[in-house]
């Protein structure tokens, strides 16, 4: 590459976001604002990023790490059920995605930690932020659509689940075929994306390191590695989050009244 990005390459990579909002303002899709406010978000926090980054992996502080970690985490929960058209209430909305997002990002994180980079030291904020925020958010993205998906079937089947619990049906089996549907939803663009690694796409980490003049080789060993997290991360994610959801939806009678539309 020809020298370092200036930020007039930047604003010349925006004429395309510019034309994509010209295009949903003449087409009245609905999404100029949504648009909008993630970009304008989307550049903010990369900026803020950058400078937070350089500090950290100066100080190479392991309170440092840690509280980033804990930003991160605190931020999927939050974004992971903030868009969803139906939301679970009170607190269960924090509980089900905080659970489900630590369960099952920080095992195969901490495994990568001390198993296979063992870093000096262990808390590298250089090794251990990109690594669990490539797991933490494409997990966060699963759970989003498995929950998604999960709560408009119990919303538009409502009245079959009335009529099946009033038989005597558990709700767990009545429910069993909108969680198979929810989870497959919900996987689908990690298993897309998987099957056209290394053909159609190349993934984030593994440019930056090819960029960063590190062998392909390597690179693509570091990718494989990341994908197995990402896979397995984002199973565990989504039948977690499901499992919650279902036992948290329940009210002493066993009927799902726990279910409210999200506010606009």
């Amino acid at each position: 590459m020809n020298g370092d990005l200036q930020y007039w390459h930047l604003v010349v990579g925006a004429t395309s976001m510019l034309l994509l909002g010209v295009s949903f303002f003449i087409l009245r899709i609905g999404l100029l604002r949504p648009l909008t406010i993630s970009t304008i978000r989307m550049i903010s926090q990369l900026l803020i990023l950058g400078v937070v980054l350089e500090y950290l992996f100066e100080t190479r502080s392991w309170m440092g790490t840690l509280g980033f970690l804990i930003l991160m985490i605190w931020a999927a929960t939050r974004e992971s059920t903030g868009r969803l058209k139906y939301r679970l209430q009170g607190i269960r909305n924090v509980v089900v995605p905080l659970v489900s997002l630590t369960l099952a990002a920080l095992p195969y994180t901490l495994m990568m930690i001390f198993i296979i980079f063992r870093p000096t030291p262990w808390y590298d904020p250089a090794l251990i932020l990109p690594v669990f925020g490539m797991i933490l958010g494409n997990i966060m993205n699963t759970i989003s659509l498995a929950l998604n998906q999960f709560f408009h079937q119990m919303n538009i089947s409502s009245a079959v689940i009335e009529q099946r619990l009033a038989l005597g049906h558990p709700l767990d089996c009545i429910t069993a075929s909108y969680r198979l549907e929810a989870t497959r939803t919900a996987m689908l663009p990690i298993l897309n994306s998987m099957a056209v690694t290394g053909i159609v796409s190349l993934p984030g980490m593994m440019t930056g390191q090819i960029l960063a003049g590190e062998s392909p080789e390597q690179a693509v060993r570091y990718q494989i590695l990341i994908w197995f997290g990402i896979a397995s991360g984002a199973g565990a994610a989504c039948l977690a989050a499901l499992h919650l959801a279902l036992r948290s939806i329940s009210d002493h009678r066993g009927r799902p009244s726990r279910i409210q539309t999200q506010k606009n």
